[in-house]
């Protein structure tokens, strides 16, 4: 598969290992970044410098960066940073219909 090949090839810039898992039915594929030996400032360097590459090409590429499994906390700003702003807004105008007080399940898919 080619997006593994090049995730791995994109990876080697960093000092931290990579496995994958993947759903090949519906073309999802998870990047499991392991911290090992890395100090906490060079993991937390290299995962934000490592995430804003690997979405930057998953996105150029026409995938996304969360499938089954939602963005959650910790990437709401790259869900803002790297979906397109009229896919982003289309997004925001569905929450706030089936949720006009935006109760359920707050602050986890972007900043309303």
């Amino acid at each position: 598969m080619v997006v593994i090949k090049d995730v791995t090839e994109i990876s080697k810039k960093y000092s931290f290992p990579i496995s994958f898992l993947s759903h090949i039915g519906d073309g999802n594929i998870h990047i499991f970044v392991s911290k090992c030996d890395a100090t906490d400032e060079e993991w937390e360097t290299g995962v934000e410098a490592f995430h804003n590459e690997i979405y930057d090409y998953v996105y150029k590429i026409g995938g996304r960066m969360s499938g089954e499994h939602g963005i959650g906390l910790k990437k709401i700003d790259y869900m803002e940073k790297f979906t397109d702003p009229v896919e982003l807004g289309l997004m925001k105008k569905i929450k706030k219909a089936r949720d006009p007080n935006l109760i359920l399940n707050p602050g986890k898919i972007f900043k309303m």
